[in-house]
């Protein structure tokens, strides 16, 4: 007989990620938009393009990353499940190799 093990999704913690990456997309947009801001708040001067690209970047990873997330956000299925089988141990096999 096997036991199962069901863990569903937090649906909170979910949202919580899809709310970081939709603020890191606007970051990115906010990069995209006005390079020049940012080139010289920087500790080591940047150039314009370099700032630009990150934006570029950033927007495209994290966009794909929301994406899945908001899938999972619907999703039915279980975060994690796996079966245990029972296990019968034969004690007194396990105590005859002890004494060998």
């Amino acid at each position: 007989m096997n036991s199962e093990i069901k863990i569903p999704l937090r649906k909170n913690k979910i949202f919580l990620l899809i709310l970081g990456a939709l603020a890191f997309v606007i970051f990115g947009i906010w990069f995209i938009t006005g390079p020049e801001r940012f080139a010289s708040l920087l500790y080591r001067p940047r150039s314009v393009d370099f700032i630009k690209i990150a934006g570029i970047v950033g927007v495209a990873f994290l966009g794909i990353c929301c994406f899945y997330i908001f899938q999972k956000l619907f999703d039915k299925k279980y975060g994690l499940m796996f079966q245990i089988p029972n296990i019968i141990l034969d004690l007194k096999k396990v105590e005859l190799e002890k004494l060998r």
